[in-house]
């Protein structure tokens, strides 16, 4: 398993030993929805991911993933956008209607 130091280092080296035992998911092509569990605690052991498929964008798959790890992934992402530098987008105003 890759530990915060090989995502944000770019060491590869543990990823590479272990690729040949890790079921890949198709690459991602758009995330539809992030859904939380209703009615649950306040803090959910998990949330569901649904995504299409890049080179298939009807097919849809669901990713069950914990809370803890969405939130460590969450985390991870937040560090690469800032060790790149990444600005949102600004957002353009809609246009007035007469």
């Amino acid at each position: 398993m890759l530990g915060e130091r090989d995502l944000r280092y770019g060491d590869d080296r543990q990823w590479r030993r272990n690729r040949m035992s890790v079921n890949r998911l198709p690459p991602v092509g758009r995330i539809r929805a992030v859904h939380l569990p209703e009615g649950g605690p306040r803090v959910p052991k998990s949330l569901t991911i649904e995504y299409s498929d890049r080179s298939n964008a009807n097919k849809w798959y669901q990713l069950e993933v914990p809370f803890v790890d969405a939130m460590h992934l969450l985390a991870l992402l937040q560090g690469a956008k800032d060790d790149v530098g990444y600005k949102e987008p600004a957002e353009t105003p809609m246009p007035e209607k007469d």
